[in-house]
C-alpha cells in the first residue's frame, strides 16, 4: 500500500471513529460530561478548531481547576480520544 493510500485510509477510519464516538455521546443524557466530552472529542481529531485562550481555558477546567467535575471528566476522556462513558444513555422509548 502506498504512503498515499495509507494516508487516505487512516484519514477515513479517523473520521468513521469521530462519528461514531459523537454518535455515542449524543445518547448520553445532556450534561457536563456530555458537553465536556463532546468538546474535548472534537479538539482530539480537528486539532486546530480551538484558539489559544479557548484551549487554556479547556485546560484549567480539565486540571480540575473549576467546579464542574463532570465537565472535565467528560472533557479528558474526548481529549484522549476514548469512547465515551455511557451509564445514563437516553435510549428513548419503546
Amino acid at each position: 500500500m502506498s504512503t498515499e493510500t495509507e494516508t487516505q485510509a487512516k484519514k477515513a477510519s479517523t473520521a468513521e471513529e469521530f462519528e461514531r464516538y459523537m454518535k455515542m455521546a449524543r445518547l448520553i443524557a445532556d450534561g457536563d460530561y456530555r458537553r465536556g466530552y463532546q468538546r474535548g472529542l472534537r479538539e482530539f481529531f480537528q486539532a486546530d478548531l480551538l484558539t489559544d485562550a479557548e484551549k487554556r481555558a479547556w485546560a484549567r477546567i480539565a486540571r480540575g481547576d473549576d467546579p464542574r467535575h463532570e465537565l472535565a471528566r467528560g472533557y479528558r476522556d474526548g481529549l484522549a480520544g476514548k469512547p465515551p462513558e455511557m451509564p445514563n444513555a437516553d435510549m428513548g422509548t419503546p
